[in-house]
């Protein structure tokens, strides 16, 4: 999982196209032979992350992570080489037998010696507490093999009024780059039948020692995908909606959403047709945020990559590239490779980008 999110990592902000391309490509692959080197060149910010070691060590003293004892759960933890983070997330089984999953209860962060430099009560700070929404389901349910109501088609719908009964749901998600985390709940409204008549969510943005950075309270009918906190603090950026049901059905087509969070404006909305799905979004150095568009049905799948400089602004779109894998950097006309067999790094020029300003 790492290893393909690095991949769509370095895929950012690049087009080339049109009656020019075959010159432009001559002339990329000429200063690519001039520019041959063995070390990044002089000025240029490498985007790959530094690379997180295992761990030895345990987090705490009377068992190892990831674990199991008396029914707690700890995942997490720089145990996976794929997933390196100093998060570790605790989980009790749910009580519910109508629901399989686990709750989330508490979120550790922790340094590189594995000293604990700050805790998140998840449960206590639940925001949906289950007395408030009588008949109360469960903590933790999503059901994927019941139906949803499309409110789109019912105009004159209260999905309010309908209510029978009440579950919520948690997510946490960690910006790997610096560890800032997304931490969202959803309250979700049922008919007698547990079919899904609309979501309400709250979202607390946490720094990486646990720490509150802000939050966005009771946001309707945004079902969380995937976001994050940029490690500025600045901008809180998130992908929802998609399908809900086994049989593909649909409540929200997929959107991408980013927040200013100071002054908590919505300052990029983006919702797609129903045939394209997204996945992302991901932090890299300099201020970028990427995200992937393809199509949700058919082959071959060709992937659309998308850069948002949220510095400036703009917003970069390219086509597939074999070569964009191996992106060490971005330049203010092209991109900077490393081959992977010879780690010799090459400059490459694109002079025709796609972009907008937002």
């Amino acid at each position: 999982m790492k290893i393909l999110m690095l991949s769509m990592l370095a895929a950012i902000s690049l087009w080339c196209a049109g009656p020019e391309a075959n010159k432009e490509s001559l002339k990329m692959q000429s200063h690519e032979k001039q520019l041959r080197t063995d070390t990044l060149p002089a000025g240029i910010t490498d985007t790959m992350p530094l690379k997180i070691p295992l761990s030895k060590n345990p987090y705490y003293p009377d068992r190892e992570v990831p674990s199991e004892l008396d029914g707690h759960y700890l995942l997490g933890g720089r145990f996976d080489a794929y997933d390196l983070t100093n998060i570790v997330s605790h989980y009790v089984s749910n009580p519910d037998t109508t629901n399989m999953n686990q709750v989330l209860i508490r979120l550790d962060f922790f340094d590189m010696e594995n000293r604990k430099r700050g805790s998140y009560d998840v449960r206590a700070n639940n925001p949906y507490k289950k007395e408030n929404f009588q008949p109360f389901l469960s903590e933790s349910y999503l059901d994927a093999s019941h139906s949803i109501v499309d409110r789109r088609a019912y105009p004159n719908y209260n999905w309010r009024k309908h209510v029978r009964q009440y579950a919520t749901w948690m997510t946490v998600g960690a910006n790997n780059q610096c560890e800032t985390v997304v931490l969202g709940y959803f309250l979700q409204a049922l008919d007698e039948d547990r079919s899904l008549l609309g979501v309400m969510s709250t979202f607390v943005l946490l720094d990486n020692k646990g720490k509150e950075i802000a939050r966005f309270e009771d946001v309707e009918d945004v079902f969380f995908g995937e976001g994050l906190v940029t490690c500025d603090q600045k901008y809180f950026c998130f992908r929802y909606g998609g399908s809900f049901t086994i049989g593909g059905e649909r409540m929200y087509n997929d959107h991408f959403r980013i927040y200013d969070i100071k002054s908590k404006k919505i300052i990029y909305d983006w919702e797609l047709p129903t045939v394209y799905q997204l996945a992302g979004p991901a932090e890299q150095k300099g201020g970028w945020v990427w995200l992937s568009k393809s199509l949700t049905e058919g082959l071959p799948q060709t992937l659309t990559y998308l850069s948002f400089d949220l510095n400036n602004r703009v917003l970069y779109v390219a086509p597939e590239d074999p070569r964009l894998p191996y992106i060490r950097s971005f330049t203010e006309d092209g991109f900077i490779i490393q081959d992977p067999k010879t780690k010799v790094f090459e400059r490459i020029w694109y002079k025709n980008w796609q972009s907008e300003k937002f």
